[in-house]
């Protein structure tokens, strides 16, 4: 990743720019973007991370099968864990966004005591733009959502419907899923023909078609890291969400509050059901999970921090930060 986004262009323009004007901050977005920040001398340097990087290719790699994908991606896991240790070490400030990847980013730079200049900012969200969803009163269909070329999604749903969704159908014959995003591999598309009244959209303009219909939003990942701005999203609306604990790592919710956790396909299974057959728990845990994201994950509560990591650089009475 860190080759591939080396450009000769990018580092002549950041070497002009920082030859013409001094700089007070440079504000690094993701780790592929830390090489550039290097560049630029007499600044205090922000590295936002996001994620621990190392971290999420690890736990990929850890849903593999064994053969040459899985032996590059657990080299590259080790070869990202020292570069962003390093990186961590070079910059005067780190933001991360779950205390997870804080902790993964404390063991990457070897730091055995927490790293002092590391913070934890989560995502967030407007929640002012992503208003309680009205669902149609016979919301029934089990709603995945989320890019379909990313390689724990597209895990994540396989596993679903070879594990989980049998078990759904067994009690409930008439279960219906969506599962909606781009670019999904043809592995997932054959499931359209599979006669289990499953419908793998692709890219859609709007989603919200779909999650007016969703009885239970649904996030099965196994691998990943960082945070899920799909529970974000869909907690802000109100709706019922089931996830893997991974799936929900780095948010501050609680099953049986805000969402129902499982990890087994016979958990997951039985936690969608309890959804679709008491539209009480479904409504309940759409509304507790709606007020977390307004009192936590809305963005003019959830970066606030941001004002005290630029004033530990030294700028709180500046307005002019670059």
């Amino acid at each position: 990743m860190m080759v591939r986004d080396d450009r000769a262009a990018m580092r002549q323009l950041v070497d002009r720019l920082a030859a013409e004007t001094r700089f007070d901050v440079v504000h690094a977005d993701q780790l592929n973007m830390a090489q550039y920040a290097m560049r630029v001398g007499g600044a205090r340097r922000v590295l936002d991370a996001h994620n621990a990087l190392w971290l999420l290719y690890q736990r990929v790699g850890a849903t593999m099968t064994a053969g040459p994908r899985k032996w590059l991606l657990e080299r590259d896991w080790r070869l990202l864990k020292r570069y962003e240790g390093e990186a961590c070490r070079g910059f005067d400030a780190v933001l991360t966004v779950s205390d997870q990847d804080r902790q993964a980013l404390d063991e990457a730079a070897g730091c055995p005591k927490r790293l002092p200049h590391v913070w934890v900012i989560p995502i967030a969200v407007d929640t002012d733009e992503l208003p309680l969803l009205p669902r149609q009163p016979e919301a029934s269909h089990i709603v995945h959502l989320g890019t379909m070329y990313w390689p724990p999604n597209i895990d994540g749903v396989q596993w679903f419907v070879d594990e989980v969704y049998p078990l759904i159908r067994a009690r409930r014959p008439e279960a219906a899923l969506d599962v909606v995003g781009a670019r999904p591999p043809q592995s997932l598309l054959a499931l359209n023909q599979s006669g289990r009244n499953i419908h793998v959209t692709g890219y859609v303009d709007d989603p919200r078609p779909f999650l007016r219909n969703a009885g239970v939003f649904i996030v099965p990942l196994r691998a990943g890291g960082g945070m899920r701005v799909k529970i974000l999203e869909a907690l802000s609306q109100g709706l019922p969400v089931v996830s893997t604990t991974l799936g929900c790592e780095g948010i501050a919710v609680e099953d049986g509050r805000h969402l129902l956790v499982a990890d087994t396909p016979a958990d997951f299974a039985q936690a969608v059901l309890r959804l679709l057959e008491d539209a009480d728990l479904a409504r309940a845990l759409g509304q507790q999970g709606r007020e977390r994201m307004v009192a936590q994950y809305d963005y003019r509560v959830a970066y606030r921090p941001l004002d005290v990591v630029y004033a530990g650089l030294g700028f709180e009475e500046r307005s002019d930060v670059i």
